[in-house]
């Protein structure tokens, strides 16, 4: 995520390859007990322009479901991609069994979220099945696909597309994204 087009954690130009800690992440909670496990940690790598940030990641039986908090006044841009591998992907509106499922993962990992569905993404993942995105999002923001570069390996690179959430907000603000994964063969 980036706001007002700032990084959370700049790369120095003179050091390519450094990462100082500038954005004073931490750890808030990690429970792995369950029947979800919990991880949620906040930085102040927007502390300039007046904003934090926290996340938290739930995991599931059935996916994974993010939230994000931006805190802070006034309106920001802001900007969330999920980099996907597969080129693939698309857009389209959730089946009724599909919009089931994912009220259901919300409700699993305890997470109030009604996620637009009349535009989630859908990800192939070949004789495995596919996994769907789908966003709980503030005001206008709507899910867009990008076309994305990924490196399978040193020296390669290869086309992906990467799901990207950007406009303008006022804060404070709650994005949640919702992935389920969908077995080939079975129904949601």
């Amino acid at each position: 995520m980036t706001v007002d087009g700032l990084e959370q954690a700049p790369v120095p130009r003179d050091r390519l390859f450094a990462l100082p800690e500038a954005a004073g992440a931490r750890l808030n909670r990690f429970d792995d007990g369950g029947a979800a496990a919990r991880l949620a940690g906040e930085h102040r790598g927007f502390a300039s322009v007046g904003v934090a940030h926290a996340r938290e990641v739930v995991a599931t039986g059935s996916g994974l479901v993010v939230t994000d908090r931006l805190s802070g006044r006034g309106g920001h841009a802001v900007e969330l991609r999920w980099p996907l591998a597969s080129p693939e992907a698309r857009i389209r509106a959730a089946s009724a069994e599909e919009a089931a499922s994912l009220a259901r993962l919300a409700g699993e990992a305890c997470v109030d979220a009604a996620p637009g569905l009349d535009a989630v993404v859908e990800v192939p993942l070949g004789r495995a099945g596919a996994l769907l995105v789908a966003l709980d999002l503030p005001g206008p923001l709507a899910p867009e696909l990008s076309v994305a570069l990924r490196s399978p390996g040193y020296g390669e690179l290869v086309r992906g597309a990467a799901v990207v959430v950007a406009g303008n907000l006022p804060l404070p603000a709650t994005l949640v994204t919702l992935f389920l994964f969908q077995p080939q063969g079975a129904s949601p």
